[in-house]
């Protein structure tokens, strides 16, 4: 029997309308993270899971040569794109499944984009796009109560 321990990586960024507005936002990714943007509390996905048994990845996969199994590239991968793992890609310039090329998304913000999400397989294999919007807004929302009440217990400084 095998356990596998991973590493979880996750921050999000908090969207300032005032700063952000009308601007274009690229999204670039190869491996085992995802992006989701918070847009008054619904989750937007901005990148796709790069697993191999994904009917697409899972063609092109096939059409280089490259086999699954039990949902792993080659028996050894889980993600089907990804900058480093050298010893599955073989030489430079070589036909191999394991990509490294990122998926492009563009997006331009809007007033209503509140933060952004970026996480590794490790998180988003326990938590949904959904869930984890839903559980960083709430936490914002109740820092924001909070540094109001500080603010209005304070006593005034009249002389500024």
């Amino acid at each position: 029997m095998y356990v596998m321990l991973t590493d979880v990586c996750v921050f999000f960024i908090e969207l300032r309308p005032s700063l952000i507005l009308g601007r274009t936002m690229l999204i670039a990714n190869a491996g085992d993270c995802r992006a989701v943007l918070g847009k008054r509390g619904r989750a937007i996905e901005l990148s796709k899971d790069h697993k191999p048994n994904c009917t697409s990845e899972r063609l092109r996969i096939e059409k280089l040569g490259g086999v699954i199994y039990d949902g792993y590239l080659n028996g050894q991968l889980s993600v089907a794109r990804a900058l480093g793992d050298w010893h599955i890609k073989g030489s430079k310039g070589s036909n191999c499944p394991l990509s490294s090329e990122p998926e492009l998304e563009e997006i331009v913000l809007t007033e209503e984009d509140e933060f952004l999400i970026m996480g590794c397989d490790g998180f988003w294999d326990v938590m949904s796009s959904q869930c984890a919007v839903t559980t960083v807004r709430k936490e914002l929302i109740n820092a924001v109560v909070k540094e109001t009440q500080r603010k209005e217990s304070q006593p005034m400084d009249w002389q500024q």
